[in-house]
């Protein structure tokens, strides 16, 4: 009979993007967990005090800085701070980043360029400072949060869809392009997530419909085979599993994780 250790991080500096809330935080509290020095970045203030406050309490060794990944200097802050605290960086989280759903014709030049320039250039000014980094202590492992919008996108999914199929496009290329660095390069792709945002996404949702809450979740929950909805924590283990490089040819690959209610395989 073999057991398995526990998977250690010890020793690793790891960031994540949005990492103040939802999928980023449960993803910071793994890792950092795991034993790795991890660093937060998001813009509101008060949701990093309280998501650093929470990270320590977890016996967490974390850092937070507010940063606008819209600007250069976001990502270079970030990247800065995982030198200044851990010496290095191993792992890079790229998860920032929303859009609005909307029918085509009543979204705007300026719906899709702000969710372009936040996620998706956010992320390759991220993926562009950590390389040198990782390179520079033998690999390192990029795993970018994007969704099921970016493999079948609904009708007024473009602004989401457009965001997540570059994002999908950019990663493929990293994995290919620096994979003899040991550099792995990985894509998660959630569907819905029992988060915040969900929460909205149900409030939006109920008002357009007259339906209840309840009544949007339950038709969630019907056209997902597993009938229930995903838990930021299933997604913060998945992200453990990358991180740690437990399967070394893992890479190049968009993991779907939505309970098989999408169609595409």
């Amino acid at each position: 009979m073999t057991t398995t250790a526990p998977v250690s991080l010890a020793g690793k500096v790891a960031v994540i993007t949005g990492g103040s809330k939802g999928i980023g935080r449960s993803i910071a509290r793994r890792l950092g967990q795991a034993g790795a020095k991890v660093v937060i970045g998001a813009r509101g203030e008060a949701d990093l005090e309280a998501a650093l406050a929470a990270l320590t309490q977890d016996g967490v060794d974390a850092r937070a800085v507010a940063v606008d990944l819209r600007s250069a200097d976001g990502p270079r802050q970030l990247v800065e701070e995982c030198i200044s605290f851990g010496g290095r960086l191993d792992i890079v989280v790229n998860n920032a980043g929303s859009a609005p759903s909307s029918e085509f014709l009543n979204l705007t030049d300026e719906d899709f360029l702000a969710s372009w320039e936040l996620k998706l250039l956010g992320a390759i000014r991220m993926i562009r400072l950590a390389i040198p980094h990782m390179q520079a202590v033998g690999g390192g492992q990029i795993i970018n949060i994007a969704g099921t919008g970016g493999r079948e996108p609904g009708a007024n999914q473009l602004v989401v869809g457009t965001t997540n199929a570059a994002l999908r496009v950019v990663s493929k290329g990293i994995s290919k392009g620096f994979g003899a660095d040991g550099i792995r390069s990985n894509v998660i792709s959630p569907g819905r997530v029992d988060t915040d945002r969900y929460a909205t996404y149900k409030a939006r949702k109920a008002a357009e419909t007259g339906l209840s809450e309840d009544e949007i979740a339950a038709s969630d929950l019907a056209q997902t085979p597993t009938r229930r909805i995903t838990s930021p924590d299933e997604i913060a283990e998945l992200a453990l599993l990358m991180a740690a490089g437990l399967v070394p040819n893992l890479t190049g690959s968009d993991v779907v994780v939505d309970g098989s209610a999408s169609n595409s395989m």
